[in-house]
């Protein structure tokens, strides 16, 4: 899984197996996950 700091802004891999939930860099709370580029299309009513 890809995330992303909140602060920094750099990409973080595989926070999950490193047992923390901060980033390496910067040492800031903050994180979130990268959605991926691909368009969702939803039929309208």
């Amino acid at each position: 899984m890809v995330y992303r700091c909140g602060k920094c802004g750099k990409v973080v891999e595989n926070l999950q197996e490193r047992g923390t939930l901060r980033c390496p860099f910067c040492g800031h709370k903050m994180i979130f996950k990268d959605r991926p580029k691909v368009v969702k299309k939803v039929k309208a009513r």
